[in-house]
């Protein structure tokens, strides 16, 4: 071998070193773009099998990227909106034009997260068609857009009733139906005390034995505190008194009692006649065994 030979090889060993290098930083950038984005990725095929998936999809999910490839996308996807990811993953079939849509997802804890997924199609080496989607997380905005029609809803559904009973009643029935508490108490001002006046959830013996506020005497006088303000006992008195951080659950949420929610009654029935008399409304997840 002569010596200009030797050169020819070293060069083109010198060559590829130098296109392996590149090949590494271009694998190490992608890797970083792919994984490390912001936004949730990942590729299902036609059947919709997961076949990758970035590290920030991983992450919203609880699930590790080995553990979501080659399983159904739709093992992740909540029970009632799949007929949502059907449609669009039939478009985007039937029409190669990018689809966007919002869905809730399932994560390893079993709670749902809300995600706004865009999907576009694309072909492999061979010509098989695969979904590429990215994905979002609108949890935060989502339960902003459903705080904001409840309270709509409220206030409509207090302005379309003229009799308080009525009022109170619908009031409750639909809180106890959008916060999911097992019991809801409704409870108006009268003089100083605030006896419950509409109640759902609760034991008839619970609500008698809890239906005043006030601290009373044995005499039946109601105790003052040193300021000469009625005593306010049980939870929904530490709310009226403003001795609670309500921006904080009350009890952890492993708790046996759940949450205590306050609902700012006195901002949403600005228009409605009653609004003087409702002083506070509580909901209290109760135990679903009362000792």
């Amino acid at each position: 071998m002569d010596a200009q030979t030797n050169t020819e090889l070293e060069m083109q060993k010198e060559e590829i070193g130098r296109l392996r290098a590149e090949l590494d930083f271009e694998r190490t950038r992608y890797f970083n773009r792919y994984n490390l984005s912001p936004v949730g990725s990942f590729t299902i095929n036609e059947n919709g099998i997961i076949l990758e998936a970035n590290l920030t999809f991983s992450l919203l999910l609880g699930v590790s990227c080995g553990n979501l490839i080659n399983q159904q996308i739709t093992r992740f996807i909540f029970p009632e909106d799949q007929n949502i990811h059907h449609k669009h993953d039939k478009m985007l079939c039937h029409t190669d034009a990018p689809q966007t849509y919002e869905l809730r997802m399932i994560k390893n804890d079993g709670t749902s997260v809300w995600v706004q997924i865009v999907s576009s199609r694309l072909h492999d080496t061979i010509g098989v068609g695969l979904h590429h989607v990215v994905l979002n997380d609108i949890s935060a905005r989502k339960a902003i857009e459903e705080e904001q029609e409840r309270t709509i809803q409220l206030i409509q559904l207090v302005d379309s009733r003229s009799e308080l009973h009525e009022c109170i009643s619908a009031l409750t029935a639909s809180l106890q139906n959008w916060s999911g508490c097992e019991a809801v108490g409704i409870r108006l001002r009268s003089g100083d005390d605030y006896p419950y006046y509409e109640t759902r959830g609760f034991p008839p013996e619970f609500v008698q034995k809890e239906n005043y506020l006030c601290a009373y005497s044995p005499d039946g006088a109601i105790l003052l505190d040193d300021e000469g303000s009625p005593v306010l006992e049980c939870m929904c008195g530490n709310i009226l008194c403003g001795k609670i951080d309500l921006t904080k659950q009350f009890f952890p949420p492993s708790g046996a009692s759940g949450q205590i929610i306050q609902v700012p009654c006195w901002q949403m029935l600005l228009n409605s006649p009653i609004r003087r008399m409702l002083a506070t409304a509580a909901l209290v997840r109760v135990m679903s065994r009362l000792r």
